[in-house]
């Protein structure tokens, strides 16, 4: 990123974009990125019928999800008004790293439900062996390690350990690439290996479903129970991770048009604000996606919203009750 675009007290940048639409724009997505992904952790907790594996790693993804909300779209709020990044250049750091090392946990979380998923259709009588609770547990604080160590390492390779910057056209403290062979390598490492695996697991459990289509009884409602379960599975997979693709893919393609050409082209700020933002947009759609692929995730959903509702209700009641008391002592 040339000097333009650092976040320099003296030099305010001048977003084109209407500072009303970038307030609105930015505050939207920090607001339903945090609510949304809160709803879905309490509401997987409380949806038995998603198999339990699965639900540890949906409910990973929405805490993921949740952090980069808090951590790395929230504070970009008063930044889209001022102009200028508020909390210093340490939490820049924390903040820049979390939006990175967040987004790919988001992936790999995804990843995690089709593995579990290809053992359980796959292999059925080995699943138990090999997927466990506890090496679930294992498997994600290594997938957290490896995701916030590969995005550390640009901080400790530069200069003062500086590497996330504030982007007023971007409106966010990220990695912005001035490392070229590290903007390659982890557009290629976290997508497209990870691609990979989703593909793999996916069109392995797709084949193997098709095949054995024509070998359930009519006559069994276990096995067709056991079917039906297996196809929202995999469509909630597919939806998944394909609604992750549409909104990070058009950043990922300007990022190798901007750093592989010596001569890079010039992007329009409001071009590079959408990009970004629709990619982190994404991590509130998944809840969308559930709510769509599975009825108990309504009905739960629907018994969350009454509970808190009536909660606040029931406050008001109090509070005015209590209030009433009070008025008619004191005129006692």
């Amino acid at each position: 990123m040339n000097n333009s675009t650092l976040n320099e007290k003296d030099n305010v940048y001048q977003h084109p974009m209407p500072l009303i639409l970038r307030a609105f724009l930015t505050s939207l997505v920090a607001v339903l990125l945090v609510v949304c992904n809160i709803f879905s952790m309490n509401v997987l907790a409380m949806t038995k019928q998603i198999p339990k594996i699965s639900r540890m790693c949906l409910i990973n993804l929405a805490f993921a999800d949740c952090m980069l909300g808090l951590i790395s779209c929230a504070p970009s709020v008063p930044s889209s008004v001022t102009g200028t990044w508020l909390f210093g250049e340490v939490f820049c750091q924390i903040s820049g790293m979390n939006l990175c090392a967040n987004a790919t946990v988001s992936i790999w979380s995804v990843l995690l439900v089709s593995i579990d998923r290809y053992f359980a259709i796959l292999h059925p009588m080995k699943y138990r062996d090999i997927i466990t609770e506890k090496r679930l547990r294992i498997t994600i604080g290594f997938m957290w390690l490896g995701a916030y160590g590969l995005f550390v390492l640009p901080v400790l390779l530069s200069k003062r350990f500086i590497y996330y910057i504030y982007s007023p056209k971007e409106i966010v403290c990220g990695d912005f690439w001035q490392f070229a062979w590290f903007g390659i390598m982890a557009v290629v490492s976290v997508p497209v290996l990870t691609s990979i695996g989703l593909l793999y697991c996916t069109i392995s459990i797709v084949l193997h479903l098709r095949a054995h289509k024509n070998q359930i009884s009519d006559g069994s409602k276990a096995s067709d129970g056991a079917s039906k379960r297996n196809i929202k599975a995999i469509k909630l997979l597919v939806i998944t991770a394909s609604a992750y693709y549409l909104a990070w893919m058009p950043y990922a393609i300007h990022l190798f048009i901007v750093l592989i050409p010596k001569d890079p082209p010039f992007v329009h700020p409001v071009l590079k604000f959408c990009l970004l933002w629709t990619g982190m947009s994404n991590s509130f759609t998944n809840v969308l996606i559930y709510l769509s692929v599975y009825a108990a995730f309504r009905h739960n959903g629907l018994i969350l919203i009454n509970k808190v509702t009536c909660k606040l209700c029931l406050g008001k009641i109090i509070e005015k009750s209590h209030q009433s008391t009070l008025n008619s002592t004191a005129t006692g």
